[in-house]
């Protein structure tokens, strides 16, 4: 079993083994199932609620708690965690910035920095996995059989024919769709309309030969966002869940990788509801981050390399979006291009570039768990072994970072009538006693 956990020095990532004490200083969150019960006034009001005093004061504890000489300063000088602070701290309402977020496709956050601390910023995404250049259909059947392809007296091999035989896999399936007289990729579905017939075929499938991994859809409790939410959880307090995910890609050892938020159809980019699930995708990307640093051991080396993927898919139309953390304590947040599943097999080559889209998304995801498994050191000489037990237990000077949390959404105002409610009717029923 994987336990996260925050030094209790800072707010930051905290976990330990509940011992029995009463002070309320210790919180345990189990990976498997939880054996707390849950209720509806623990998930998160949908709506942006202005933001009070107190949560203030988190951001700006945050902010205190950081190193002067870890955080991120530009060439120019700039520090970048402390122009998020002084924007964050004038905000009414809730912002990624307020998680120490970059978004890299937001004009707002963009004009806080000038156009050479931005390109700084910019440059510092790493580049994202090579794909085949598939235009067309004939380039993709090129690939499929010169790369993919067995020869006829080869074996069939999971690992190395797999992607290849994913891909005709998906274009087989749509073409039975562009086939279908009643056009239903044209027609008005629910969500799980297309979790079953679109995105199963095109995500699911993709990520099934990831050793350990599985999707997990339909209202997923993220283990990351729980573990933030519960941190300062004193054990006579209910255990919250936070705001369920659409999808989450976790390992069968609790670890996520990335989350997954679904709507039926696409408005337009910047529609009430897909800034909601932006936001929300964000921040439990940035927990997920958090989470896989822990389990890094807040070894910067290795925390640089960490990526968090995720993925927004309404209706036909997918975006996949990366987080990382090249600097400092801010995570950069970087969204790909939109790609739509054709309706129209002439159409087809928006759909191969879809497809070259997840198998970047995946590509990235393994590469993570890659960094995460990494042996601390290689193989070492028995005598090396040997001074490595001697000195266990010992401070290491190693280089570390320890990111902080996303930012806790504040109560709606729904939530904080019926608080107020509950208290008037709990003070009523004292009185009449």
């Amino acid at each position: 079993m994987i336990f996260y956990a925050e030094p209790v020095s800072q707010d930051i990532i905290f976990v330990s083994e509940d011992t029995g004490s009463d002070d309320g200083s210790e919180f345990v969150p189990s990976l498997t199932a939880s054996p707390f019960s849950y209720s509806a006034d623990d998930t998160d009001d949908e709506k942006l609620a202005s933001l009070p005093p107190p949560q203030l004061k988190y951001f700006a504890e945050s902010h205190a708690r950081m190193s002067q000489s870890l955080k991120w300063t530009l060439s120019s000088g700039t520090c970048v965690e402390d122009v998020l602070f002084r924007k964050g701290n004038r905000l009414p309402v809730e912002s990624p910035l307020h998680s120490w977020i970059i978004d890299l496709g937001d004009w707002e956050t963009e004009k806080l920095f000038t156009a050479e601390d931005w390109n700084e910023i910019k440059g510092m995404v790493c580049n994202q996995p090579d794909v085949d250049n598939v235009r067309t259909t004939a380039d993709l059947r090129k690939v499929l059989e010169t790369t993919s392809y067995r020869n006829e007296d080869e074996p069939y091999n999971r690992d190395r024919h797999f992607d290849a035989e994913w891909a005709e896999n998906a274009m087989r399936h749509f073409l039975t769709e562009y086939e279908d007289p009643d056009e239903a990729l044209t027609r008005e579905h629910l969500e799980g309309w297309f979790d079953a017939n679109v995105w199963a075929v095109i995500i699911d499938r993709a990520f099934r030969n990831v050793s350990g991994l599985e999707i997990i859809r339909k209202e997923s409790a993220s283990i990351a966002v729980s573990t933030r939410k519960n941190r300062k959880r004193a054990r006579k307090d209910k255990a919250k869940i936070g705001r369920r995910l659409d999808g989450v890609f976790r390992t069968y050892n609790n670890v996520e990788y990335g989350p997954i938020e679904v709507a039926k159809h696409f408005v337009q980019v910047n529609s009430t509801k897909r800034l909601t699930d932006g936001l929300k995708l964000g921040k439990a990307m940035r927990d997920m981050l958090v989470c896989l640093s822990w389990l890094v051991r807040f070894n910067e080396k290795k925390v640089r390399r960490l990526q968090v993927v995720g993925l927004l898919h309404s209706g036909l139309i997918l975006q996949v979006c990366r987080m990382t953390n090249p600097k400092g304590y801010v995570s950069l947040l970087s969204k790909d291009e939109l790609y739509e599943v054709p309706v129209k097999v002439d159409e087809l080559e928006s759909f191969v570039m879809l497809l070259a889209s997840v198998w970047r998304a995946k590509k990235m995801v393994t590469d993570c768990i890659e960094v995460v498994n990494e042996r601390e050191s290689p193989d070492l000489t028995e005598e090396e072994f040997m001074q490595k037990i001697v000195k266990s237990g010992t401070v290491s000077s190693r280089r570390s970072i320890h990111l902080p949390w996303s930012f806790d959404t504040p109560k709606g105002r729904k939530r904080q009538r019926c608080s107020l409610l509950k208290y008037s009717e709990g003070q009523e029923m004292s009185t009449m006693m």
